[in-house]
């Protein structure tokens, strides 16, 4: 199976694909394509594939700097991560394996904000390539100033009181 992989970055429509995705799950599989962003359990059934992405910074040997992954899955620390990170991968392996599609696609937006530099990159290029015969990349790129306008009135919509001016600045 061939895995194409949606490296969604922040404010670059990446919900909006993951909604069509959704939307469209059947009839994509009547043409071979499986996108099931089930998560196990345990986690935030926010269809972001988290556990993913947290699963991926344990293989990078790093803890996930995401305080909302953290807290919505429980995770205090290394060990704790770890954990999950194994739970994670057998729940994937097995959410793979369920699947006889030609393709399956992965939408994850936590995956391309956290992976920092090319061996990051090639340890989980590497882990999905355990799990498929081919994986291809996709990601949506946004100039940065419409990026930062886009960001900047997210945050107002959240409630935030920071100025445009502070947003640049930090």
């Amino acid at each position: 199976m061939k895995a194409v992989v949606h490296l969604g970055l922040a404010k670059t429509g990446s919900t909006s694909v993951q909604q069509w995705l959704l939307w469209n799950t059947a009839a994509l599989s009547a043409r071979g394509i499986a996108f099931d962003c089930s998560e196990p359990p345990e986690c935030s059934q926010d269809k972001e594939f988290q556990g993913l992405a947290i699963t991926a910074r344990e293989l990078c040997g790093k803890m996930t700097g995401d305080s909302t992954l953290k807290r919505s899955q429980g995770i205090h620390d290394r060990a704790a991560q770890r954990a999950f990170a194994e739970r994670y991968s057998a729940f994937f392996a097995d959410l793979v394996r369920s699947h006889d599609e030609d393709t399956f696609v992965i939408s994850c937006e936590y995956l391309g904000m956290n992976t920092r530099d090319v061996r990051e990159a090639t340890i989980i290029h590497n882990w999905l390539g355990s799990h498929f015969d081919e994986v291809r990349y996709v990601m949506y790129l946004r100039r940065q100033e419409e990026w930062l306008a886009s960001s900047y009135c997210e945050r107002v919509k959240r409630g935030s009181t920071k100025t445009l001016d502070d947003l640049v600045a930090s």
